[in-house]
């Protein structure tokens, strides 16, 4: 078991900010806790079509809204 901070979290018992860690069983969050006040809770369980990877914006299918683009030559009269 491993116990981690999460940083900025705030503890829903009693407010405090950077209190509240999570146990890890073999990288599965298990509990989450504060060590400021008796708070403690059951970690979610996380579905498995649920995605773990960072969100991305969707792309845009419709061209129309891009800006044109315009070609800038840079010259140097010396």
């Amino acid at each position: 078991m491993v116990r981690r901070f999460i940083a900025g979290a705030v503890c829903p018992g009693c407010g405090a900010q950077d209190t509240t860690a999570v146990e890890l069983v073999d990288g599965v969050p298990q509990a989450r806790f504060c060590v400021r006040c008796d708070f403690n809770d059951a970690a979610p369980t996380v579905a498995a079509s649920m995605p773990r990877g960072r969100l991305e914006k969707p792309r845009l299918t419709d061209k129309a809204d891009e800006t044109p683009v315009q070609v800038v030559q840079i010259r140097d009269d010396r």
